[in-house]
C-alpha cells in the first residue's frame, strides 16, 4: 500500500513532467515558427505593451502634408489634377523642405489634361501641341525637387511588365562572394510603376505594407528583392536623402539557412539598421494617429502663413476615408498609411526601432518551460487549489512584466505567449491531477484512521498528509496495552451475544477515552487492547497522554461496572502496561491485508509490562522511560526492577498513583515505600522490611505483603549474589 500511496503522490508530479517535455517539443517544431497562432497572440500582446507605455515624443523633423477631407471639399474630388500636384510641390519646395516623399504612385496618365481631354472626345480643330499636359509639368516640378517617388510591388500577379523601379542609392553586400539572390529577402512577383513622365525624381521608394494577420501593422520590410536585385523602401529612402548619404550595405549572417543568407540589418552611412532574418524592421510606434505635424494641402496650397517646413522631412500622403489608405496600428484601427512611414523614418532617425530577438525570445522560452516548469511544479505539488491559482497568477503576470520592463521598455521585442500558455496548462494538470488524488489521499486517511484516531487528528492529517508516513517511519512513541482479567471466567458466565455487547460497551469507551487524548487504537485481539501516541502527528507530550488516558479508562470501568450491575454482568478489572521509546510506524501486512501499526522492541516490552500487572495486582504498570517523562505531573510509586521474559536488560517499573495536585499523605507514603525498595535494591533488607511493615500498619497493599515475603525468602542470600533484580520467567 505504501508503493501505491507513493505513486498516486507522483502522478500530479508526472503528469507536470509530460506537459514540461510536450512543450518543449512542440515549441521547437511549432510554436517558434513564424506562422504559429502564438506568433498572432505575441502580437497582440504586443500591441497591449504600446498602449500600456503610452505614447512617446514624435521627431520634429518630419511633417506630413495632408490630402484630408477639408482640401478635398475645397479642392476637388481625387484624383486631382496633377498640375495642382505639381503646384503643391512646388510650395513645399519654396518653404525649403530637407527632402520630400510622395505616398501616391500614378500608373495611369492624367485623364483631366487638355490634350488627353481633346483625344478622348476626337476633337480635331485645336492643336493640342499648344495645349499644357499636367503629367509633364508634374514630372518637370518633380525633376527640380528633392523628392522620393513611391511604387508598388505585386506579389501575386505575374502578366505585368512594367520595367525595373529606380534607386539613386549604390548598394553593396557586407559579405565577400555573396551575390544578392542569396539573400533571404522577399521577392516579388511583379510592379506597378509611376508612369514614365513622372519617373524623374531624384530616387523611387515602395510604400508596400504588409499588416499581420489581425490587420495591424507590425514591422516592414526595408528592402523587397526583384528580379534578383534588392530595392529600398520609400522611407529608407528618405532616411538617406536626410542624411546625404549614397549608399546601403547590407549585412548577411556568415551561415546559410537552407539556400539564402538571413539578414542582420543594414548599415546607411556609418549608422546601422537592426532588421529581421527577411530585412524588416519592428516599428516603434510613437502614439495614436495624427501625433506628428500634420498640414492641409489646402492651407498649403492657399500660402496659409505659419507653416514651418524648412529642413524637413516632407510626406504628402492622405488621411481622408474615402481614399482608403488606413492602416491598423497598435495605438488605432485607423491610422493614417502615411503615418505608418512617418512612424519608420523617426525610428530610423533616432535609432528606437524595436528588435526581435529570436535568441533571446528562445533562451527565456526555454528558461520557462523547463527551470521554472519545475519549479512550479514542485510549488504546486505542496500547494492547494487557491494558492496553486495565485502561484498561477503570480507566474504569468511576472512574465509579463518582465517581458515588459527589462524587454519591452529596451526597445526588444520577445514572444512568451506559448511558454506562458505552457505554463497555465502545467499549472492546470498538476492541480487538477494533485486535486484527484488529494481527495483519493483523503478518503484513504478517512478510511484508514477514523476508527483509530480522534476526527481531530484525521482532519489534521487530512490538512497535512505530508506529516503521515504510511511506508515506515521510526518514531519516539508511547505503547499501551490493556487487557480484562480473568476473561476466559467471565466469557463462560455470559452468552455469547451479551459477551459481544460487554465488550462492544467497553471497547467503545476505552476508544473514546484514547482517541480523545490524541491517540490511536491500533488494534483489538480478543479481549486485549494496543494503542499507541506520538504517531502519525508528533505529540511531545505522547508520555502524559497515554499515563492519563490510561487512568481515565479505570474511571470509564468503574462506571461500566455499574451499569452493567444491573444487568448483572460480572464485574472486570484491567491491567495496563505503557513503555515510551523509539518503534517503526507505518502499514505492515500483505500487499492485500494490512494495518497501519507499531513494531519494534519497545511495542513488545509494553505488552510484557502489561502482563506483569496481575503478578503485582497493579491496574496500571509503566516502565522508566514512560516514568521519566511524566514523573513531574504524576506521582508514581516503584514497583519493582525486573527482567522480563525474553530480555536480559533488567527495566525498572512504576505504578502510577494519582496526578497533579497530589494528596499530601498518599504523596508521603509513596515516598516511604519507594525508600524501602531502594534499601531492598541495595540488600538492606532488615531496613526494607521495618519500614514496609510500617506501611502495612496503616494500608493493607498486595505491594507490601508481596515485598515481605520476598524479603523473608532473601535474608540469608548473600549480597555478592544479589543485584537486586527480579526475574520472570514466564511471560
Amino acid at each position: 500500500m505504501s508503493r501505491k500511496i507513493n505513486f498516486q503522490k507522483s502522478i500530479p508530479a508526472l503528469a507536470g513532467i509530460v506537459v514540461i517535455i510536450s512543450s518543449v517539443l512542440v515549441f521547437h517544431f511549432y510554436a517558434s515558427t513564424t506562422n504559429s497562432i502564438f506568433k498572432t497572440l505575441d502580437f497582440e500582446i504586443t500591441n497591449l505593451m504600446f498602449r500600456i507605455r503610452g505614447e512617446l515624443p514624435p521627431s520634429k523633423q518630419i511633417a506630413i502634408i495632408d490630402l484630408d477631407e477639408k482640401s478635398l471639399k475645397e479642392i476637388g474630388q481625387w484624383p486631382w489634377s496633377r498640375n495642382i500636384l505639381a503646384g503643391l510641390i512646388e510650395k513645399i519646395d519654396s518653404k525649403e523642405a530637407k527632402v520630400i516623399g510622395l505616398d501616391i504612385f500614378f500608373p495611369e496618365k492624367d485623364r483631366t489634361s487638355p490634350a488627353t481631354i481633346l483625344e478622348k472626345f476626337e476633337i480635331k480643330d485645336l492643336n493640342k501641341n499648344n495645349l499644357p499636359d499636367y503629367d509633364q509639368i508634374l514630372g518637370a516640378q518633380i525633376a527640380q525637387s528633392n523628392l522620393v517617388m513611391g511604387y508598388m510591388f505585386d506579389f501575386k500577379k505575374t502578366n505585368r511588365n512594367n520595367g525595373f523601379p529606380f534607386s539613386s542609392a549604390s548598394i553593396k553586400i557586407d559579405l565577400e562572394n555573396v551575390k544578392f539572390s542569396e539573400l533571404n529577402i522577399n521577392q516579388a512577383k511583379n510592379l506597378i510603376l509611376n508612369i514614365p513622365e513622372l519617373s524623374t525624381s531624384v530616387t523611387e521608394g515602395f510604400i508596400n505594407v504588409f499588416p499581420e494577420s489581425s490587420g495591424a501593422v507590425k514591422k516592414v520590410p526595408l528592402f523587397i528583392m526583384y528580379n534578383n536585385l534588392p530595392y529600398p523602401s520609400l522611407a529608407l529612402e528618405l532616411y538617406r536623402l536626410s542624411k546625404d548619404s549614397d549608399s546601403f550595405v547590407i549585412k548577411p549572417s556568415n551561415q546559410k539557412s537552407g539556400s539564402k543568407h538571413a539578414i542582420l540589418g543594414l548599415y546607411s552611412g556609418n549608422d546601422f539598421i537592426k532588421t529581421d532574418i527577411d530585412a524588416q524592421m519592428f516599428i516603434n510606434f510613437k502614439g495614436k494617429p495624427f501625433s506628428y505635424n500634420y498640414f492641409s494641402a489646402s492651407d498649403i496650397l492657399n500660402d496659409k502663413p505659419n507653416i514651418n517646413l524648412k529642413n524637413k522631412i516632407v510626406l504628402i500622403g492622405t488621411s481622408a476615408a474615402g481614399l482608403l489608405d488606413l492602416k491598423a496600428t497598435p495605438f488605432s484601427g485607423t491610422c493614417p498609411g502615411v503615418e505608418i512611414h512617418a512612424n519608420i523614418i523617426d525610428n530610423l532617425l533616432n535609432k528606437d526601432f524595436m528588435n526581435f530577438d529570436k535568441f533571446t525570445e528562445t533562451a527565456v522560452s526555454y528558461m520557462i518551460l523547463v527551470p521554472l516548469g519545475i519549479f512550479t511544479t514542485i510549488l504546486l505539488l505542496f500547494s492547494g487549489p487557491i494558492s496553486a491559482a495565485i502561484i498561477t497568477i503570480i507566474n504569468i503576470c511576472g512574465i509579463f512584466l518582465l517581458n515588459y520592463f527589462f524587454l519591452f521598455k529596451n526597445n526588444l521585442i520577445a514572444g512568451f505567449s506559448f511558454p506562458v500558455s505552457s505554463l497555465g496548462t502545467l499549472s492546470m494538470a498538476v492541480i487538477i491531477s494533485n486535486y484527484f488524488f488529494r481527495e483519493k489521499e483523503k478518503k484513504f486517511i478517512q478510511t484508514a484512521f477514523s476508527h483509530y484516531v480522534s476526527p481531530e487528528i484525521v482532519n489534521q492529517l487530512i490538512k497535512h498528509p505530508d506529516k503521515l508516513s504510511l511506508s515506515g517511519e521510526t518514531k519516539t512513541i508511547s505503547i499501551m496495552f490493556g487487557d480484562i482479567r480473568s476473561f476466559t471466567t467471565i466469557s463462560e458466565k455470559l452468552a455469547p451475544h451479551e459477551l459481544g455487547q460487554l465488550l462492544n460497551l467497553y471497547f467503545s469507551k476505552i476508544s473514546e477515552i484514547i482517541q480523545s487524548n490524541k491517540g490511536v487504537v491500533d488494534k483489538f485481539i480478543g479481549d486485549a487492547v494496543m494503542a499507541f501516541w506520538g504517531a502519525p502527528l508528533e505529540n511531545e507530550n505522547h508520555g502524559m497522554d497515554s499515563v492519563v488516558s490510561a487512568m481515565k479508562i479505570l474511571k470509564g470501568v468503574e462506571i461500566l461496572n455499574k451499569e452493567w450491575e444491573k444487568k448483572n454482568f460480572p464485574f472486570i478489572k484491567l491491567g495496563i502496561g505503557i513503555n515510551s521509546g523509539e518503534a517503526r510506524i507505518g502499514n505492515f501486512g500483505s500487499n492485500d491485508r494490512f494495518d497501519y501499526t507499531a513494531i519494534g522492541d519497545n511495542v513488545n516490552l509494553a505488552s510484557r509490562v502489561e502482563g506483569l500487572t496481575k503478578f503485582y495486582s497493579a491496574n496500571i504498570l509503566i516502565t522508566e522511560n514512560t516514568n521519566n517523562l511524566v514523573k513531574d505531573e504524576i506521582l508514581t510509586r516503584k514497583t519493582d526492577w525486573v527482567k522480563v521474559k525474553g530480555k536480559t536488560k533488567p527495566v525498572e517499573i512504576y505504578e502510577p498513583i494519582s496526578i497533579l495536585p497530589f494528596d499530601p499523605e498518599t504523596e508521603d507514603k509513596v515516598k516511604t515505600f519507594n525508600l524501602a525498595l531502594k534499601n531492598y535494591h541495595n540488600g538492606n533488607f532488615t531496613k526494607a522490611e521495618e519500614i514496609i511493615k510500617k506501611l502495612k500498619h496503616k494500608d493493607s497493599f498486595f505491594i507490601y505483603e508481596l515485598y515481605l515475603e520476598r524479603i523473608e525468602k532473601l535474608k540469608n542470600t548473600p549480597l555478592n549474589t544479589w543485584d537486586g533484580v527480579f526475574e520472570f520467567q514466564t511471560k
